[in-house]
């Protein structure tokens, strides 16, 4: 049996995330983005940037890290595809995944390999710069990490990592041996992103092209140019609106989820633990004072031959008692070791409500009326639930399943005559 806590439906937004290493590619260097001079130079095998090469790189550089440290990957920006589109006004950041993915065939025509996109709206619509990178270079880049014991969390675009905290208009210029960029950025967006080969950059009239387009930019509050390698070293770490941008390989992500999952379920652990100690301590402080009361009765019977007294005191007792005595035992730890059995593997109890002996179940399952009928079998529940029944329709899940919400009652517990019998006045 799986407990989850409730989850509301929420359109799909690719999660932000933070890391706590950032490491930068430059020419045939690996730098560490926060500190100064901790550089993996390129005759220490870093030569064609391959994902084997830049990994063992990065475990030379982060000799004391272990797999549990995120680590972003800033790369240059051949490394990726950028596309401009106009988008809606209305499209929103819990939907333009979804909305630029259905225009891949038209952004990129011919493309057959996979992508992973990285993208957000303009506040009030307009130009949208799209930048794109290919799957298996993410997940490549991912297990050569992963192999020199390394947690590649997440794939940034070089320039981006330039960003003060500061949200205002900039200018970031970024050049290295292969290729020249600029990018303009503001309102925690890409505004233009102007990316040439150094090849055609260093045709004149490609060069006064690009010039021209860069003059035509509306002034910036500030210019930022990268340069050289020593240009980006001792970099603070990337504010968090960078990784807006971020690429996150699909092995990364799968095993952020499976971490949170784990993390989930060690803290309903604690939480139906906690519940069964708060229960056995009531239930023992209720037997315990009992157990006290009837000392006490005993007592009086030894040491009193006023028989009058002794049964008048026998029966205040008696009635101080009774409210606990016969309190119905409501069986949680049974109901619970019959649920853990019958409910199976693949489906799962989002809640589970115990009041006046009846019982609310709320979940997910690919069958629920399969498990209602298990449920409502006597052999199954061994005789100990009654009136087993749906108390809303089902409704489509995740993955194929359906959420239901089981009610039934615990045989045996009839809190209404109890409240009736002994609280009838309160």
């Amino acid at each position: 049996m799986q407990i989850r806590f409730p989850q509301f439906n929420k359109a799909r937004v690719k999660p932000r995330i933070s890391v706590d290493i950032c490491l930068i590619v430059h020419n045939n260097s690996l730098l560490h983005a926060a500190k100064r001079n901790l550089v993996a130079q390129h005759n220490e095998s870093l030569l064609l940037s391959t994902p084997k090469e830049l990994a063992e790189a990065a475990r030379r550089l982060l000799p004391n890290t272990d797999n549990q440290q995120k680590i972003a990957l800033a790369l240059p920006s051949q490394e990726f595809i950028a596309t401009t589109l106009i988008l809606p006004a209305a499209i929103t950041a819990q939907n333009v995944l979804g909305v630029v993915n259905l225009q891949l065939p038209t952004l990129l025509p011919g493309s057959t390999q996979p992508l992973l996109l990285a993208v957000k709206p303009q506040e009030k619509g307009g130009q949208t710069v799209a930048l794109w990178m290919p799957t298996q270079q993410a997940d490549e880049l991912f297990q050569a990490f992963n192999k020199v014991g390394l947690f590649l969390a997440c794939i940034l675009p070089r320039p981006l990592i330039n960003l003060p905290k500061e949200n205002k208009l900039l200018q970031i210029y970024d050049e290295d041996e292969e290729t020249v960029t600029s990018v303009e950025w503001s309102k925690s967006n890409i505004n233009k992103w102007l990316h040439l080969p150094k090849s055609d950059f260093e045709t004149t009239e490609f060069h006064n092209q690009f010039e021209t387009i860069l003059e035509a930019l509306p002034p910036a509050s500030e210019q930022i140019r990268k340069q050289n390698t020593e240009d980006w070293d001792n970099l603070p770490m990337p504010p968090p609106v960078v990784y807006d941008y971020a690429f996150i390989p699909p092995n990364a992500t799968a095993r952020m989820q499976r971490t949170a999952k784990r993390r989930r379920y060690r803290f309903i652990m604690a939480g139906v633990v906690l519940l069964v100690a708060s229960i056995s301590l009531g239930l023992g402080y209720a037997i315990h004072y009992k157990n006290e009361l009837e000392k006490q009765l005993i007592e009086l019977k030894n040491s009193t031959f006023d028989t009058r007294a002794f049964h008048e005191e026998i029966s205040r007792i008696e009635a101080e008692i009774a409210p606990v005595k016969n309190f119905p035992d409501p069986r949680i730890l049974e109901v619970l070791t019959i649920l853990n059995k019958i409910i199976p593997k693949n489906s799962w109890i989002n809640s589970f409500e115990i009041n006046s002996g009846k019982v609310e179940i709320q979940g997910q399952g690919p069958n629920p009326t399969e498990l209602l009928q298990t449920l409502s079998d006597q052999n199954t529940n061994q005789d100990l639930f009654a009136g087993v029944n749906f108390t809303a329709a089902t409704e489509k899940g995740k993955e194929g399943k359906e959420k239901f919400t089981i009610q039934f009652q615990i045989k045996g517990i009839d809190m209404k005559t109890y409240w009736l019998e002994y609280f009838e006045k309160e």
